[in-house]
């Protein structure tokens, strides 16, 4: 379930989390609900991405970290990033980090300059990693971006070695940011368009988080779990402003949520697309059969969490989430006028009523030890 993230489509994808005393809840529920109690993570695919995903209007990112080293074994091609970010509703993206290969690469017949290395990149330059200077794995790292009069502003530093950089760029400056990240990833081959070997490396982890200025909370972070290598990675709980990737593993508790969750939440995506198409010429027929099959969905959805058994500390939440999904359910149904003022009050109490529910969810996927942004099956 993944509402939360749906209500922000419908209200320009700023998101407004749960209470502190529901993720207090959750975090001591992740305790108890330990990963890996008979559970798998090989069923589900998480991804090229592990970290935290901050959501709310961005202007700055900072995070430090110490570059990981290439342990022998990995294969020569192997790449992974180490980088921060920022992205927008409308696609726009920036990054700045560090790459981390297993040797040398040849491209377009010069070598590159180096195993280890700073990097920018945006769309414009079509994701590749555009060379900072030259890092060495143990070194310590601090990036920064921030956007400033419609440009954003870049540094790198590299406290082990002194290496400075300061510059900015025009780039993806037309768009309000709305999600900061802190991440690694398993790089893609821009030629093939396949991730390289993922390499084996050092402990991951980032420190020093900061949003706008200030230490993210842990109520609006949301985790991401990486696929690699048959296992997977997921981000520790945030210890102030800091955290570490480890094994992931989906307890049988989590693997039943997914199921359950993940039919319904290509539901709601398909539900939101067509709703935001609505104006009052549009055929009520549409509407009506559009609302109808998303109402099935969450029905459904809604009745396997109510019927399937819990763990008994977990129980209280999925009670909260199937209330605020029936709550929902009522919200779904389309208003009777097709007006721009009936559609513009039936989105508003539609976006109110799936964002409490995606507050819910959110803080049930956190007691379940679960990533956070849906996985990709």
């Amino acid at each position: 379930m993944r509402l939360a993230c749906v209500a922000v489509t419908l209200r320009s994808r700023r998101a407004v989390l749960g209470t502190f005393v529901l993720v207090a809840i959750a975090v001591a529920l992740a305790a108890l609900v330990a990963p890996g109690s008979g559970g798998t993570s090989a069923t589900w695919q998480f991804g090229p991405f592990a970290g935290y995903v901050w959501r709310g209007s961005v202007a700055s990112v900072r995070a430090s970290w110490t570059v990981p080293s290439v342990i022998g074994g990995s294969s020569p091609s192997s790449v992974a990033g180490t980088w921060i970010g920022a992205t927008a509703a409308n696609g726009s993206f920036i990054q700045i980090g560090t790459n981390e290969r297993g040797a040398p690469l040849i491209e377009t017949g010069k070598r590159d300059r180096g195993r280890y290395e700073a990097f920018w990149s945006d769309p414009k330059w079509g994701f590749h990693p555009l060379f900072i200077f030259r890092v060495n794995p143990g070194d310590d790292v601090s990036a920064s971006l921030s956007l400033k009069h419609k440009r954003w502003m870049l540094a790198v530093v590299d406290a082990t070695s002194g290496a400075v950089a300061h510059f900015s760029t025009g780039d993806e400056t037309h768009a309000s940011f709305n999600e900061a990240e802190w991440m690694q990833e398993d790089v893609k081959d821009g030629a093939t368009g396949k991730p390289f070997p993922y390499p084996s490396l050092t402990t991951v982890g980032f420190r020093r988080l900061t949003v706008n200025s200030e230490i993210p909370t842990y109520a609006k972070l949301y985790s991401t779990w990486m696929s690699v290598n048959g296992s997977s990675l997921a981000p520790t709980p945030p210890q102030r402003d800091s955290f570490t990737l480890r094994r992931g593993s989906v307890s049988v508790a989590g693997a039943q949520y997914l199921r359950i969750a993940t039919p319904e939440d290509a539901a709601t995506e398909m539900f939101v697309a067509k709703a935001a198409r609505w104006t009052p010429k549009t055929p009520y027929s549409q509407v009506e059969l559009a609302s109808s099959m998303f109402v099935a969905a969450l029905r459904r959805n809604t009745q396997a969490f109510s019927s399937d058994r819990w763990p008994t500390p977990v129980r209280p939440l999925v009670r909260s989430l199937t209330a605020d999904s029936r709550v929902l359910l009522e919200a779904s149904r389309p208003p009777a006028i097709l007006s721009s003022a009936e559609l513009a009050t039936w989105r508003s109490r539609w976006a109110h009523d799936a964002e409490a529910l995606g507050n819910v969810a959110h803080i049930v996927k956190r007691g379940l030890d679960l990533p956070e942004i849906r996985p990709v099956t």
